[in-house]
């Protein structure tokens, strides 16, 4: 195994950082106060801006009867704001390691209603939605802000249930459920759809 070595560009003056003097005698030199520059560009380029995360939620929920012992509903609906910190790491150009957040404005809704034919029958209907649009994702990928993209999600559940009394100890149940999830995505800056409505982006 021979002698480690040190390679220098001649002509090129240490103090730029970009290269080393023509004697040996400069070349470790020159190497230390290269790698020493390179530490303290990356110190100061991971002392990056700190991102505003933020969570708010608010809700409600009403219910009651519609027809006394016969018919009830229920409805709740559900606000979620977050804005998630991210840190990027491009781990060979620590010059465009950056901070940032992925916007999340989320609407939760629940309708249910239930109703009591009579002592041996009854039915009921149950909707579940999630409107998710997110702005910023990153995914914690190695990406540059022009990487960012826009997500567009809606989920749905609904649920059909008739329930029967046959006998003293038969009882039938049927039941018919439905789930749809619509998820589409984007540059992060294209704008919403332009004519409103989560389906007015089917295609894009």
């Amino acid at each position: 195994m021979g002698a480690p070595s040190i390679r220098y560009t001649p002509g090129r003056s240490s103090r730029t950082g970009t290269g080393c003097d023509s004697s040996m005698s400069h070349a470790c030199r020159c190497v230390l106060r290269t790698e020493l520059g390179a530490g303290i560009r990356r110190l100061h380029q991971n002392n990056l801006d700190e991102p505003d995360p933020t969570k708010r939620e608010w809700g409600g929920a009403v219910g009651g009867p519609l027809i006394k012992d016969k018919a009830h509903f229920f409805g709740n609906l559900e606000r979620v704001w977050i804005n998630e910190g991210r840190t990027i790491q491009i781990p060979p150009r620590p010059d465009l390691n950056w901070a940032t957040v992925t916007e999340v404005r989320a609407w939760n809704a629940l309708l249910r209603f239930d109703h009591q034919i009579n002592a041996n029958h009854s039915w009921s209907v149950r909707w579940l939605g999630e409107w998710s649009p997110q702005r910023g994702q990153t995914n914690n990928l190695a990406v540059t802000p022009a990487g960012r993209q826009a997500e567009w999600d809606l989920d749905q559940h609904s649920n059909v249930s008739f329930n029967s009394v046959l006998g003293r100890n038969i009882v039938n149940q049927f039941r018919f459920g439905w789930t749809r999830e619509d998820d589409r995505f984007a540059q992060n800056d294209f704008s919403d759809c332009p004519s409103g409505g989560f389906d007015a982006c089917s295609d894009q």
